[in-house]
């Protein structure tokens, strides 16, 4: 992920009027996933890591998606473990 990018997501995640739904909803323009599910799924680490950090701890790791899954179950789906750690959450 871009620098530009993160700050974006930051700025987002700062924005007050941000809630809890929309940090651990499915989103539908996500094809159902979290954002933090796809952040996993696309092995974006930056953004994975700005998620949980800078979120003030609303962004849930255990989140489900429309089919279920989790951010950890989409990291695994992706074929990487990179960012497993980043959640502290290993089942």
């Amino acid at each position: 992920m871009t620098p530009k990018r993160l700050n974006v997501l930051r700025i987002l995640l700062r924005h007050p009027s941000i809630s809890l739904f929309t940090l651990n909803a499915p989103q539908q323009f996500m094809k159902g996933v979290t954002p933090l599910g796809i952040a996993s799924w696309l092995n974006m680490v930056d953004g994975v890591q700005t998620l949980l950090e800078e979120s003030s701890e609303t962004v849930s790791v255990d989140g489900m998606d429309t089919s279920g899954a989790t951010a950890l179950m989409c990291e695994l789906i992706s074929s990487t473990i990179l960012t497993v750690a980043l959640t502290g959450v290993i089942y």
